[in-house]
């Protein structure tokens, strides 16, 4: 009995001690964090000139990451996960527009797009350094292509669908090659 008694004490001095209250941080003035919360998340619009051959340093990581998809990621995904985890930078919106610059077979060459993201403010001096440019927030998002299945075009070639009148790049289309370029109607 007197074993219980002893226990039932141990007990209650358990719970009453678990209940002491701590004392809270001081409330911060209504406001105080409005200017705060506008500095952290200032946000600014990066642009950059891609190159070809699959040479940009996003795309080499890609194709040495040994990863194998069911479909083919999009340069957006690609370019987000690489700026995450390599640099910690938060790719937070993305536009890829097509420009009137001259390109060259070459695999330095650039290959006729440029790319706009979107970061906080906070780490533009980093993908400045990478070669970014400050810019405008694009004019016109262009919606993210998805990359074609592999059974997309079997018995023809795959060809650009072109750009509309927003410099977008259009769908690529499946050209048979035992057809004429023009069948007739």
């Amino acid at each position: 009995m007197k074993n219980y008694l002893l226990l039932g004490a141990f007990a209650l001095l358990l719970l009453f001690a678990g209940c002491v209250s701590t004392p809270s941080p001081p409330n911060p003035p209504i406001g105080a964090n409005d200017t705060i919360n506008q500095t952290i998340n200032k946000t600014v619009w990066l642009s950059y000139s891609p190159i070809q051959c699959k040479q940009n340093t996003w795309e080499i990581w890609e194709a040495n990451s040994g990863r194998v998809y069911i479909r083919a990621p999009t340069e957006k995904e690609i370019l987000t996960a690489y700026y995450s985890q390599i640099y910690d930078v938060q790719i937070l919106n993305y536009s890829s527009k097509e420009n009137n610059e001259m390109v060259c077979a070459a695999c330095n060459c650039p290959r006729g797009d440029t790319i706009s993201a979107k970061i906080y403010a906070k780490d533009s001096q980093k993908m400045l350094s990478l070669g970014w440019k400050e810019a405008q927030e694009p004019a016109y998002n262009c919606p993210q292509l998805m990359p074609p299945s592999p059974d997309f075009c079997t018995n023809g070639k795959i060809v650009s669908g072109g750009v509309d009148s927003h410099g977008c790049q259009m769908p690529p289309k499946c050209v048979q090659a035992d057809l004429p370029p023009n069948p007739p109607n």
